[in-house]
């Protein structure tokens, strides 16, 4: 009812019906924002809210947390799985944009795709409290989608519905979900928290293009990267407003550069990635991805500060955008921060929203290097053995493993590991290596500490 949802709004701003010092409630005639606006200078809200978001501390953890299972495609067809998958994407990003819930990130609950599922196991594994699954049948231009929102402790179906539309509807049936979701964990949710605020692409040609670039980016190899790249320049081709098309080709341009992949060096390919995510933010300031893929870009320019608040903002933006938290941690870390507290804190975070995903290794590859740089080497030596029991073959995790165990003093234990990495990374360049970390790690001491952890390992830095 209006009455319930008035109410509500009270309590998210902090007021009640007694005493109405925000919304104010007139007899017979309505209600009326009577507060004071005072206007914020430029990035200030942004900043508060990072702010909020570190306070919360403990609450934010506690928040009811949910899992959106990956939407089985039962089209017949399995070149429309990227159509579920997109899906499914927008649907967590329609839930992750409130206060009140703690999203699951789909790169933790896609190991469940295609398997039976326990509802009551992917609770407990994911520490979820409510799982959503549901499944899409695309053809002749109309769509199907079923729904169903369980509780993980009982197994019990709270809410389901079933949807048959034309295409043309499909972003609707994406709030209608995200909506009712809402209404059965938490009857105080409107419509208006839950909203997927990202403009629609005027044909959704566009649309299909974009979750094309996405699903191939997903997949990290130098071919699926260009393939990525190609939709993402078509999709902008039909419109070039499109925030989400610059955000991903900006993002495989700094994996270009991440990788060495591509003809046209790291530079050229560092220029592309800030020219495109700086892009996507003139188009949607509010868009967590461009924030977090220009964050990236710029930390590996050296441009730590930068890429700190832009690590902020997206987190600001979207407070269960895991890859938010896992930068800031990065950005702040790298930068010689004296807030530890605070980097461990979004290390937490990151590891809460998305306890399982396809980066998990390289992240906490990076969390153990940031352990040794701040000279916590117990941590290191376990971030780094959690990361190489995850990926053996990953590099960044061996040297992150082996300078750990070297600067806690297991100088043996750290050559037997980083014995690994001649056979893993055989042409690894280690001029180029020692230059990066040199533009990436600001403090000279920290990086001192790391190259002397890798010296005693074995490495030629």
């Amino acid at each position: 009812t209006l009455h319930t949802r008035i109410n509500g709004l009270r309590r998210a701003v902090g007021d009640n019906g007694q005493k109405q010092a925000i919304i104010r409630t007139f007899a017979r005639r309505g209600f009326r924002f009577v507060a004071t606006l005072v206007e914020n200078p430029k990035n200030t809200l942004q900043e508060e809210t990072a702010d909020k978001t570190l306070s919360a501390g403990q609450d934010y953890i506690n928040r009811p947390t949910i899992a959106v299972l990956p939407f089985a495609n039962l089209s017949g067809d399995p070149e429309q799985q990227y159509f579920s998958d997109g899906l499914t994407d927008d649907i967590i990003g329609g839930l992750s944009r409130s206060w009140y819930l703690s999203v699951i990130a789909r790169t933790s609950t896609l190991t469940y795709a295609g398997s039976p599922t326990d509802v009551r196991q992917i609770g407990r594994e994911l520490n979820a409290q409510y799982v959503l699954e549901g499944s899409v049948r695309r053809s002749e231009g109309r769509i199907r989608v079923s729904t169903q929102l369980i509780a993980a402790s009982s197994g019990i179906q709270i809410w389901g519905c079933k949807y048959d539309r034309h295409m043309a509807d499909i972003f609707d049936i994406q709030d209608e979900i995200t909506s009712n979701i809402g209404g059965a964990v938490n009857a105080e949710v409107y419509r208006s928290e839950l909203q997927i605020v990202r403009k629609r692409p005027r044909d959704l040609g566009v649309y299909d293009l974009e979750l094309k670039a996405s699903w191939n980016l997903t997949h990290l190899t130098e071919d699926n990267n260009r393939l990525c790249r190609d939709y993402c320049l078509k999709a902008l081709l039909l419109d070039d407003k499109r925030a989400p098309a610059y955000s991903i080709l900006a993002n495989s341009y700094t994996m270009d550069a991440v990788f060495g992949w591509g003809t046209g060096g790291r530079e050229e390919a560092m220029i592309a990635a800030i020219s495109a995510a700086k892009r996507a933010i003139e188009i949607d300031p509010n868009y967590e991805i461009a924030h977090f893929v220009l964050s990236m870009a710029l930390l590996h320019q050296g441009e730590h500060e930068k890429a700190i608040h832009e690590a902020e903002v997206s987190v600001a933006v979207n407070p269960s955008f895991y890859p938010g938290h896992h930068m800031l941690a990065f950005a702040l870390g790298f930068s010689g921060s004296d807030a530890l507290d605070r980097i461990m804190r979004h290390i937490e975070f990151s590891l809460m929203l998305a306890p399982r995903h396809t980066f998990l290794a390289h992240n906490m590859s990076v969390w153990s290097i940031i352990m040794t740089l701040y000279g916590q080497f117990d941590e290191a030596v376990e971030f780094g053995k959690k990361a190489i029991t995850l990926k053996p073959s990953l590099s960044l995790a061996i040297r992150a493993y082996a300078a750990a165990f070297a600067m806690r003093g297991d100088v043996s234990q750290a050559s037997q590991v980083f014995a690994e990495h001649a056979r893993v990374e055989p042409d690894f360049d280690w001029n180029a290596f020692k230059s990066s970390q040199i533009i990436c790690i600001k403090r000279a001491d920290h990086r001192d500490r790391y190259f002397e952890g890798l010296r005693l390992a074995g490495a030629p830095v």
